[in-house]
């Protein structure tokens, strides 16, 4: 047997040796996954708030844009000295002195007149400065589109915008009404105030100067659905899309994954070398606590085998010992004197206390096992604990100790272990009549509610200290434990009765205060329905 469990102890050891590594090597991945993963979500992230403050950048830029346009546009308009030229069809006044104002601030690239009745003179082109005006820079389509959306928006007087293709290249126009700062005769029809267009090619320069500052890598103006990272449509008044304004923005994410591998690669090295040596040292720890545990294990099975084993052998010379003091007592080997039949009542109250002993014993064992079997049956309550106190009163006068017992009206149901429960009523008694005064009293009530069943053990007693619920129901132990101490007992009782009713799925505890008394108390389910 000693082999046996030599062996099982040897493959826990290893177990729990192998264990230890299997954990050390499912931390390092672990770790390692963890730190992978935080350093990827990092870098996307990274990216994701590039690419939005991109887009957000590249929206603000074509706003700002087409706010500066605007704005220019309705500044001409309101140009009292630009309004008479274009009423006059001064074109030496006006493409000279328009015309070089524009490109000074380099904001916009051609200026178109429509004049009454829909007479348009155009120019100043950034490839034809210097030279007449031109009636071919803006085809007759876009300007058709810009005064169709004037004449929708005519009676708020706003400039309308829109992206148009024109000869392969994208153009911004604004069209705006030249009026002066006084107004128009409200009796004059829209259709003869004079307009005028604005236009900027958004070619290359200009997305230079759009990215200027920013953090964009390659931008460009595509009639086609772009295929690059982000990229923003350009629509025209009719609201179709005309091109894309697409960019490919920073990834700041994988510049800082491609900078941390060498730092986590260190780190990673340290922290491995850490966690196998760590993880060596557990080893060893557990080898030396496994080698320990197992051993103690070993004894106490070695122990509880030879409690058992003692205690089966007591029982026959024990039964034997006590059926020759009965037939003793009995005068069955012939008449004995008064003085020998006292210490032969003595005797047979020590053997019983020995028996008792024996089977707590071996009761105690089967717990440690898991062994503890509880057989249950449906029983009346008030029944049990009439007979253990009835049974209890014999030792009571003894101790002269009074019982005063208090059961309910009704039949009180419950699914238990007669034997087992009695023992605990039994046992509550007994260490009540042990330390009530002389002359004290022994109070034993059964209390029924919905759905448990309490008794209850009082005495009038010195009492429990505070705090000494490990003494009262620790194994061996007693709350008065001095070497002169006045009450006997194993100190296993109230352990044992415990754990039975443990095994009911009830509990065990008390009440006390010192001076007046104590109040041991079971409680475990009732059974609603009469067995």
């Amino acid at each position: 047997m000693a082999n046996v469990l030599a062996k099982d102890a040897g493959a826990g050891q290893k177990g729990f040796g192998l264990s230890v590594v299997y954990a050390a090597i499912m931390a390092v991945i672990l770790l390692i996954g963890a730190v992978w993963f935080s350093a990827t979500w990092i870098a996307d992230q990274h990216d994701k708030t590039a690419k939005l403050n991109g887009e957000m950048m590249m929206d603000s830029s074509v706003e700002s844009e087409v706010e500066q346009m605007v704005t220019l546009a309705k500044d001409y308009s309101y140009w009292d000295p630009y309004y008479e030229a274009v009423l006059a069809n001064d074109v030496e006044w006006l493409y000279p002195n328009t015309g070089e104002g524009v490109y000074e601030d380099g904001s916009i690239e051609l200026i178109a007149h429509i004049f009454p009745g829909h007479q348009r003179h155009q120019g100043w082109d950034y490839s034809n400065i210097g030279e007449a005006p031109t009636s071919d820079i803006v085809d007759d389509a876009v300007f058709a589109k810009i005064n169709a959306a004037l004449d929708e928006t005519v009676s708020k007087r706003e400039a309308v915008t829109t992206v148009e293709m024109m000869n392969d290249e994208i153009w911004l126009f604004v069209g705006t009404w030249i009026t002066p700062f006084n107004g128009v005769d409200v009796s004059i029809p829209d259709r003869q105030i004079p307009r005028q267009i604005m236009g900027k090619r958004l070619n290359d320069t200009f997305l230079a100067a759009v990215s200027s500052g920013h953090m964009m890598r390659d931008f460009d103006l595509s009639t086609d659905e772009p295929t690059r990272t982000s990229s923003m449509p350009m629509n025209s008044v009719d609201g179709t899309t005309t091109a894309f304004l697409s960019w490919e923005p920073p990834t700041p994410g994988d510049q800082l994954l491609r900078e941390v591998p060498i730092p986590i690669v260190i780190v990673f090295g340290l922290v491995i070398l850490f966690l196998i040596f760590a993880a060596y040292q557990l080893r060893n720890i557990a080898k030396r606590l496994e080698t320990t545990l197992d051993r103690e294990m070993l004894a106490n099975r070695h122990k509880d085998a030879f409690i058992a084993t003692v205690s089966h052998e007591l029982r026959t010379p024990l039964t034997s010992i006590t059926a020759s003091i009965d037939m003793l007592r009995m005068g069955m080997l012939g008449p004995l004197p008064e003085k020998a039949i006292e210490v032969l009542e003595i005797s047979d109250r020590n053997a019983k206390l020995l028996n008792s002993l024996i089977e707590d014993l071996l009761l105690i064992g089967s717990i440690d096992s898991g062994n503890l079997r509880i057989q249950r049956e449906p029983t009346e309550v008030n029944a049990i604990v009439k007979t253990a106190t009835e049974n209890f009163r014999g030792y009571a006068n003894e101790q002269n100790v009074t019982i005063e017992l208090k059961t309910e009206d009704k039949p009180v149901e419950a699914d238990i272990d007669v034997r087992k429960v009695n023992q605990v009523v039994t046992n509550l008694l007994s260490n009540a009549a042990k330390f009530a005064p002389d002359g004290g009293v022994v109070r034993v009530e059964v209390a029924a509610e919905d759905e448990k069943v309490r008794i209850s053990v009082s005495d009038d007693g010195v009492g429990i200290p505070p705090n000494s619920e490990e003494d009262v129901f620790g194994r061996f132990r007693q709350v008065d434990s001095g070497d002169k101490r006045k009450h006997n007992g194993t100190g296993v009782g109230l352990s044992i009765s415990r754990e039975i009713m443990n095994a009911h799925g009830g509990t065990l505890n008390y009440e006390s205060e010192l001076g007046i008394g104590s109040t041991f108390f079971m409680e475990f389910p009732r059974q609603t329905v009469p067995a």
